[in-house]
């Protein structure tokens, strides 16, 4: 066997088209929640993962978005812009999601001022805002009172 036949026997074939924007929407949804800020929101009923988003979401990237290729936020946007078309629990998850990123951008500085030592997820960092909720900007108080009202069933 030569040296190419080795390295492509070894290689796996290309998943179709679709199976790879399904598993690009995992990265997708997330990056949709976290910024570009030094922290990100991970707490128990925002946790925004692969797992969930392909099992709530991945049906509808299929049938609305196969022609869309993956990176830019693009397969997000796609689901977004045919929310209505969305089977429930999908529109629910890119609900939350943009709730996230909201609460996310409004609380950035807020979270680098007072809670520097923090580390990201299991709920820390709304923790630590909401132990100090008289020095958080009331934008952040908003965001976060409009994201927990949105999460009550």
């Amino acid at each position: 066997m030569t040296r190419v036949q080795s390295v492509a026997a070894r290689t796996p074939a290309r998943r179709p088209a679709p199976a790879r924007h399904i598993a690009a929407l995992a990265v997708v949804l997330a990056a949709l929640a976290a910024p570009a800020t030094a922290w990100s929101f991970e707490p128990g009923p925002w946790r925004l993962g692969g797992g969930e988003a392909m099992r709530l979401c991945g049906a509808d990237v299929a049938r609305h978005c196969a022609g869309i290729t993956p990176g830019g936020g693009r397969l997000a946007q796609c689901l977004i812009d045919r929310r209505a078309a969305l089977e429930p629990g999908c529109r629910a998850f890119i609900d939350r999601a943009k709730s996230a990123e909201l609460t996310v951008m409004a609380c950035a500085a807020d979270a680098r001022r007072l809670c520097p030592g923090i580390a990201p997820g299991g709920g820390r960092m709304i923790a630590c805002l909401d132990g100090q909720r008289p020095a958080v900007s009331q934008a952040c108080i908003r965001t976060l009172d409009a994201a927990s009202e949105q999460l009550r069933p």
